[in-house]
């Protein structure tokens, strides 16, 4: 996985600014196929993602959709939210 400073948005509201997201493009043939990864969040960031208005605005200035996957607490204090993406990274 490569790492990528970005923005998390829920809906059309900010989330996360400047954070670290790890995320991985899967590609088949040369033609990017899927892509998945990572981040974190603080304990007390009280945020539920749906299904469908959640998305991701990389630096670089790709954007896409995601849906959440599985969330993980960790000992250092931080919710480690695991996502795939819901359509096209661009």
């Amino acid at each position: 996985m490569e790492t990528y400073r970005g923005s998390i948005y829920k809906d059309d509201t900010l989330v996360a600014d400047n954070i670290l997201i790890e995320l991985e493009v899967v590609s088949k043939s040369g033609r990017p196929r899927s892509w998945h990864g990572q981040f974190n969040l603080p304990l007390d960031a009280l945020v539920k993602f749906g299904e469908n208005a959640n998305r991701i605005v990389l630096e670089d200035g790709r954007q896409g959709f995601f849906v959440l996957d599985r969330l993980l607490t960790n000992s250092e204090g931080l919710r480690l939210f695991i996502f795939k993406g819901n359509g096209p990274l661009k």
